[in-house]
């Protein structure tokens, strides 16, 4: 069993309408490449009688990416970001996230863009920028 869990040699690609070759994930922070919190799937409920019961309920999984704010796949954000406030529609995405330490890849698919700033902050340097995306599904596959 492989004892490597380094992020140094994971990759992404967002597939999307305006990148036909895909748009590379390039100069993530140097702090922290992505972040995702923990979702809830079930719903349960206890009777009156003390029993439990559960189902099942879909929810939309979050993920959020940062990047220097000299990343050029920044440039490609500003690009979708200015298409759906022009068009007033969104514009869908599948991101692929490949993670050879630890043998998996990750297939985030029927997304959206939920949040980006198209000016990074400015303090003694220019701050990491966050781009937040919302999807229907994340797939883990191995390698």
């Amino acid at each position: 069993m492989s004892r490597d869990i380094t992020s140094a040699n994971s990759s992404a690609v967002m597939n999307v309408s305006l990148f036909p070759a895909g748009l590379r994930f390039e100069q993530y922070s140097a702090d922290g490449a992505w972040t995702q919190d923990s979702y809830q799937v079930l719903e349960t409920r206890m009777g009156v009688d003390g029993k439990m019961s559960a189902g099942y309920t879909p929810v939309e999984k979050e993920i959020t990416f940062t990047f220097q704010a000299n990343s050029p796949t920044l440039d490609g954000f500003d690009l979708l970001w200015q298409t759906m406030e022009v068009s007033k529609s969104p514009l869908f995405v599948n991101i692929v996230i490949t993670v050879p330490s630890i043998k998996k890849t990750f297939i985030l698919a029927n997304g959206v863009l939920m949040n980006y700033k198209l000016i990074p902050n400015a303090q003694k340097v220019l701050e990491p920028v966050d781009v937040t995306f919302r999807f229907e599904s994340i797939t883990s596959v191995p390698l």
